[in-house]
């Protein structure tokens, strides 16, 4: 293959972002002489540190983002690389931009979509600068979408045999794990008895979980099993957190260890045994970090798009419609979310429960 640099935009959320790591293992993979830049959001940044299919992360600040001339100048800037192939995961007007800047890449992919504007009365096909747009099959999970971006390249590379993998992770070094595991253990957590990270919260209202559901399921563990809880959450979602973590009354709960940035969640969860709460991008870095975990998905996130196991039970969830099939549909968000009633949730969870335990 004669390309040298390949660039992968990712400005998501920080669980899609974490997703969008699969793009450059399979990259790796299929071409291992090649450099692999990823642009992504700064908070999403610390976690693609030390990976070794990511040579450079080029973070965008909110100000670069938010300010078009600052946008315009980092983007020329950064395109001044001369990259071979462009992969803009994002694919909005903007994020186009460096597929305009990088025109002379033999390889630029965007998703394909049609523009909410009109010229005249006809809608607008959006994506001038990418030579390949990507369709995407609503039957397929994320992950398996997102390797659709690497289709034509595999034609025209002669790789038709390569497997893709759909696995994606994160990088923490045996330091940075030693390093939180001492500030648990100062924090009182006891590593001879499992350690379970709770994800009571979530950045959006619609998908957490009620939360007397989640203290109910919290209660059962503590009272059935000798583990113990570690709530973690951002400064936004503190009060709650802490107001749950005080009706449990339990001195086998903690949530007092501070995170600067999402990359020292990853360390504590690199330290955890599993994970079990809310669907999303903590979710994602818990899968990333090999950590499992059983998650409630809420009523706009199903299970066929986000859980991403390939097989492995390891890494599972709930949805609505594992209770009641196709006819919760028919039903309002807030009906399904109830469905799922903590009885519902720990008839699944006990038997991974079960299994921590002879671990």
């Amino acid at each position: 293959m004669k390309s040298k640099k390949v660039l992968v935009i990712s400005f998501s959320g920080i669980g899609d972002a974490v997703l969008t790591e699969v793009l450059c293992e399979n990259l790796k993979q299929m071409f291992p002489e090649i450099t692999v830049d990823m642009v992504v959001k700064n908070n999403s940044f610390p976690l693609f540190l030390n990976n070794s299919s990511i040579d450079n992360v080029i973070p965008y600040y909110n100000d670069e983002r938010k300010n078009f001339w600052k946008y315009i100048k980092k983007t020329w800037n950064v395109m001044k690389k001369k990259y071979d192939i462009i992969l803009d995961v994002e694919s909005t007007p903007r994020s186009e931009l460096f597929s305009l800047f990088g025109k002379k890449a033999g390889y630029r992919a965007g998703w394909y979509k049609v523009s909410k504007h009109k010229f005249l009365w006809m809608k607008v096909k959006r994506g001038f600068f990418y030579n390949n747009k990507i369709v995407r099959d609503n039957k397929e999970s994320v992950t398996k979408n997102l390797t659709k971006f690497l289709d034509p390249l595999i034609k025209i590379s002669s790789l038709e045999n390569y497997k893709k993998t759909f696995d994606f992770k994160i990088c923490i070094t045996d330091e940075e794990k030693q390093e939180m595991r001492k500030i648990m253990k100062e924090a009182g957590i006891d590593f001879s008895k499992p350690v379970i990270m709770c994800a009571v919260n979530s950045v959006s209202n619609g998908k957490r979980w009620r939360k007397d559901y989640m203290t109910e399921v919290l209660k059962y563990i503590l009272n059935n099993y000798d583990y113990q809880l570690l709530l973690f959450y951002t400064p936004n979602e503190k009060e709650y957190t802490v107001n749950l973590a005080e009706e449990l009354q339990n001195d086998r709960v903690f949530y007092s260890i501070e995170t600067k940035d999402v990359r020292d969640l990853a360390k504590l969860m690199a330290n955890s045994d599993y994970y079990f709460g809310n669907e999303g991008g903590a979710r994602h870095i818990a899968q990333a970090v090999e950590l499992p975990g059983f998650a409630v998905f809420s009523p706009d996130a199903s299970k066929k798009d986000w859980l991403v196991n390939n097989g492995n039970t390891d890494y599972d969830g709930i949805e609505a419609r594992d209770i009641l099939g196709d006819i919760v549909y028919s039903m309002s968000e807030n009906e399904r979310y109830d469905v799922i009633t903590p009885q519902e949730v720990i008839k699944r969870l006990e038997p991974k429960l079960l299994k921590l335990r002879k671990n």
